[in-house]
């Protein structure tokens, strides 16, 4: 018989991008309701994947929407934001207690 392994396959909200990141399947709008108004509330509950899905989704369609532009921004710089802190390696105790000392004694011969 020929059996095969097969992968199991991905789950139902996320789809593979031809660059092999993984992106979120937008969510599903109801019938009259404007997606772009789905994506605002989806943005306002700090939901940035499905904001940037609804955004990816209407300017497909729709590419010249200043709106749906700037909403996709938006969630796209705070989805992907790094705190610089964070970055920062060297703390004040590194920067104040650094390996520069001041010799105790002057050198033999300069004074």
């Amino acid at each position: 018989s020929n059996t095969r392994c097969q992968a199991p396959a991905p789950p139902r909200a996320v789809r593979a991008s031809p660059a092999g990141a993984r992106t979120m399947e937008p969510p599903r709008v109801p019938p009259g309701v404007d997606p772009l108004f789905i994506a605002l509330t989806r943005f306002n509950r700090r939901d940035y994947a499905a904001t940037v899905a609804l955004c990816t989704q209407l300017l497909d369609a729709q590419p010249y929407d200043q709106a749906a532009w700037y909403l996709k921004t938006r969630a796209l710089t705070l989805l992907n934001w790094v705190d610089d802190v964070e970055v920062d390696e060297e703390g004040v105790a590194d920067v104040l207690l650094d390996d520069n000392a001041t010799a105790s004694m002057p050198r033999p011969g300069t004074s």
